[in-house]
Protein backbone atom coordinates (compact mmCIF):
# COMPACT_ATOMS: atom_id res chain seq x y z
CA UNK A 1 0.00 0.00 0.00
CA UNK A 2 2.50 2.36 0.71
CA UNK A 3 4.52 1.74 -2.75
CA UNK A 4 1.31 2.42 -4.43
CA UNK A 5 0.66 5.86 -2.79
CA UNK A 6 4.70 6.52 -3.50
CA UNK A 7 4.39 6.34 -6.35
CA UNK A 8 0.95 8.31 -6.62
CA UNK A 9 2.74 11.09 -5.26
CA UNK A 10 5.86 10.48 -7.75
CA UNK A 11 3.57 10.28 -10.83
CA UNK A 12 1.88 13.92 -9.51
CA UNK A 13 5.63 15.56 -10.01
CA UNK A 14 6.29 13.77 -13.08
CA UNK A 15 3.41 14.53 -15.30
CA UNK A 16 2.30 18.35 -15.58
CA UNK A 17 -0.82 19.30 -14.79
CA UNK A 18 -3.68 19.76 -17.13
CA UNK A 19 -5.15 22.85 -14.84
CA UNK A 20 -1.75 24.79 -15.81
CA UNK A 21 -2.51 28.50 -17.03
CA UNK A 22 -2.25 28.15 -21.06
CA UNK A 23 -0.92 31.15 -23.46
CA UNK A 24 -3.85 31.62 -25.81
CA UNK A 25 -2.69 34.56 -27.55
CA UNK A 26 -5.26 37.32 -26.58
CA UNK A 27 -2.78 38.28 -24.00
CA UNK A 28 -1.28 41.76 -24.10
CA UNK A 29 0.90 43.81 -21.26
CA UNK A 30 -1.37 47.06 -20.99
CA UNK A 31 0.68 49.84 -19.99
CA UNK A 32 1.00 53.73 -20.22
CA UNK A 33 0.95 53.85 -24.31
CA UNK A 34 -2.52 51.92 -23.69
CA UNK A 35 -3.68 54.69 -21.43
CA UNK A 36 -2.75 53.36 -18.09
CA UNK A 37 -1.94 56.36 -15.78
CA UNK A 38 1.43 54.41 -14.46
CA UNK A 39 2.99 50.95 -15.00
CA UNK A 40 3.09 49.52 -11.68
CA UNK A 41 -0.06 48.21 -10.06
CA UNK A 42 -0.68 47.98 -7.02
CA UNK A 43 -4.27 46.83 -6.65
CA UNK A 44 -6.07 44.95 -9.16
CA UNK A 45 -10.07 44.20 -8.91
CA UNK A 46 -13.00 43.11 -11.38
CA UNK A 47 -16.55 45.09 -10.44
CA UNK A 48 -19.58 43.28 -11.09
CA UNK A 49 -20.45 45.34 -14.59
CA UNK A 50 -16.98 43.56 -16.19
CA UNK A 51 -14.92 46.90 -15.26
CA UNK A 52 -11.59 46.22 -14.36
CA UNK A 53 -10.24 48.67 -11.74
CA UNK A 54 -6.74 49.05 -10.90
CA UNK A 55 -4.91 51.38 -8.40
CA UNK A 56 -1.74 52.65 -9.24
CA UNK A 57 0.47 55.49 -7.12
CA UNK A 58 -0.88 57.87 -10.03
CA UNK A 59 -4.65 57.27 -9.24
CA UNK A 60 -7.75 54.83 -9.82
CA UNK A 61 -7.72 53.40 -13.69
CA UNK A 62 -11.25 51.71 -14.95
CA UNK A 63 -10.39 49.56 -18.01
CA UNK A 64 -13.54 48.45 -20.20
CA UNK A 65 -11.44 46.23 -22.55
CA UNK A 66 -10.86 48.93 -24.96
CA UNK A 67 -9.64 52.43 -23.18
CA UNK A 68 -9.48 53.49 -19.47
CA UNK A 69 -10.82 56.17 -17.49
CA UNK A 70 -7.97 57.48 -14.65
CA UNK A 71 -9.62 58.85 -11.54
CA UNK A 72 -7.19 61.51 -9.84
CA UNK A 73 -7.30 63.92 -6.76
CA UNK A 74 -8.64 67.29 -7.51
CA UNK A 75 -9.96 70.10 -5.75
CA UNK A 76 -13.83 68.72 -5.65
CA UNK A 77 -14.46 67.32 -2.36
CA UNK A 78 -16.32 64.40 -3.72
CA UNK A 79 -12.29 63.29 -5.20
CA UNK A 80 -9.82 60.45 -4.29
CA UNK A 81 -8.03 61.69 -1.21
CA UNK A 82 -5.02 61.03 -3.05
CA UNK A 83 -3.46 59.70 -5.75
CA UNK A 84 -1.56 56.98 -4.33
CA UNK A 85 -4.16 53.80 -4.68
CA UNK A 86 -3.14 51.14 -1.73
CA UNK A 87 -5.90 48.70 -1.84
CA UNK A 88 -9.71 48.13 -3.33
CA UNK A 89 -11.99 45.85 -2.19
CA UNK A 90 -15.57 45.35 -3.41
CA UNK A 91 -18.23 44.98 -0.75
CA UNK A 92 -21.52 42.24 -0.84
CA UNK A 93 -22.98 45.67 -2.57
CA UNK A 94 -21.33 45.80 -4.83
CA UNK A 95 -19.70 49.08 -4.00
CA UNK A 96 -15.47 49.98 -4.23
CA UNK A 97 -13.72 50.60 -1.80
CA UNK A 98 -10.72 52.52 -2.59
CA UNK A 99 -7.61 52.42 0.01
CA UNK A 100 -5.30 55.61 -0.39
Amino acid sequence: MKKIFFLSICLLYIFPSKSTPQNLGREKPITINEGLSQNSALAIIQDRKGFIWIGTKDGLNRYDGIGFQVYRHTLDKNSLVNNHIKCLYQDSGGNIWIGT
